[in-house]
């Protein structure tokens, strides 16, 4: 009610829009939904599990996503204790896709200091997602079909199938307190949807979840930067996978 109140004083104002979505949830078609109704060059995903750690976040993703060739742009994100929660996905890391360095301190810089470098990653999180509208468009939105979890892997796999580079934000700009609202997924019935997602995802992207083209082909999909054995790199220079026990 407080939330609800707030989001109405707001509107109030005129300095935001409510668009009510009575659906059954499915982030990808509210997300897609709020994009029409938006008036501007770039759209911003953020959930309401989020907040913000400085006040220029928007000018600090804008500054990446409206760059030529960019698609979805996604900063660090930290969890209440300050260590990391997104520094960029792994695509097809333990058969999926994975949040790389998690659980590192806020200003680790990690393996090879990725987490302190603004990089190219196969993909980032739609907790906190910065993109242009036109490459929104260009990729049809988010896929609908992911109804709760793979819609934000599989919008990055679309862009980057569509020449765009996806980029991570090596700054801490929002905490995230990761499925505060909806929970996690811990029911049979949940984690059951997310393997279905998860299998349906690999199914329309297998080469980017076979080979991801930001994460060495001599490491493992089973550990974050341990040496594959026995090699993923066959004689002829193509990665292989871990098979997806999802």
């Amino acid at each position: 009610p407080v939330c609800l109140q707030g989001l109405r004083n707001f509107e109030d104002e005129g300095r935001i829009r409510v668009i009510r979505h009575d659906e059954k949830f499915n982030y990808a078609r509210i997300n897609n939904i709020a994009a029409r109704h938006a008036r501007g060059d770039l759209l911003v995903l953020l959930n309401n599990d989020t907040e913000a750690l400085r006040p220029d976040w928007l000018k600090r993703m804008a500054g990446l996503a409206l760059q030529d060739g960019v698609g979805a742009v996604g900063p660090k994100l930290l969890y209440e204790d300050r260590t990391v929660q997104h520094a960029g996905v792994v695509l097809g890391m333990n058969g999926g896709a994975v949040h790389e360095l998690v659980g590192l301190g806020a200003d680790d810089p990690g393996y090879q200091g990725l987490a302190s470098a603004t990089r190219e990653v196969g993909a980032v999180t739609a907790a906190c997602l910065a993109i242009r509208r036109r490459a929104f468009e260009a990729v049809g939105g988010l896929n609908e079909d992911f109804e709760v979890a793979f819609n934000d892997v599989v919008l990055c796999c679309d862009l980057l199938v569509a020449g765009y580079r996806n980029v991570y934000l090596a700054e801490a700009l929002f905490l995230h307190l990761e499925s505060k609202t909806r929970g996690a997924n811990t029911t049979s019935e949940k984690l059951e949807r997310e393997q279905d997602e998860c299998r349906r995802a690999i199914a329309l992207h297998p080469r980017l979840f076979a080979a991801d083209p930001y994460y060495s082909a001599n490491l493992s999909l089973d550990v974050f930067f341990k040496p594959a054995f026995p090699p993923r790199r066959t004689r002829g220079g193509n990665a292989t996978a871990r098979a997806s026990s999802a």
